[in-house]
């Protein structure tokens, strides 16, 4: 499965709200997993003051070595906004299948409205996007999710 995407807030402040300054946080996309069947992290918050955040997606899983059974693997779910006017779930990461022990399908990971998930087997491509899904052939070993891309903040001032 792939990595899902960071959740979404929108806000309006009036300038009386805001501090002389206010402290933005970009939260870092999440790590790729250690070798192995191993998740990739989960991004991290970004936030601007404590107005709002957009949650970090969490990261999709590793892939197991080739071996017998049918299953699927449920990708990442997305990150939630909070305390905006408007807060949206992150869009989860696509799943992947393994049919008879083969990885038949893989996923690409979530998009964001910045930025691109990773394609299958590659890392996340712009604001927000979670990381492709990873897949096994029959005779490969186990690998580890992919990684995240970093939160994007923006702010629009009006007078």
């Amino acid at each position: 499965g792939a990595g899902g995407a960071g959740g979404y807030s929108i806000k309006k402040i009036l300038a009386s709200n805001l501090a002389s300054s206010e402290t933005v946080t970009i939260g870092a996309g999440g790590a790729a997993g250690t070798a192995g069947n191993n998740a990739g992290g989960n991004g991290g918050n970004t936030t601007f003051g404590t107005h709002v955040t957009g949650g970090g997606g969490n990261g999709g899983p590793g892939s197991t070595a080739a071996g017998s059974g049918s299953l699927n693997i449920i990708g990442g779910q997305g990150g939630v906004g909070s305390n905006g006017d408007i807060n949206t779930r992150g869009a989860g990461g696509g799943n992947g299948f393994v049919v008879a022990g083969q990885w038949v399908a893989t996923a690409k990971g979530a998009d964001t409205k910045y930025g691109s998930g990773g394609r299958v087997n590659v890392a996340a491509e712009g604001f927000g996007g979670g990381g492709g899904g990873r897949g096994v052939g029959a005779s490969t070993a186990a690998t580890a999710g992919l990684s995240g891309f970093a939160g994007l903040c923006i702010v629009h001032e009006y007078f």
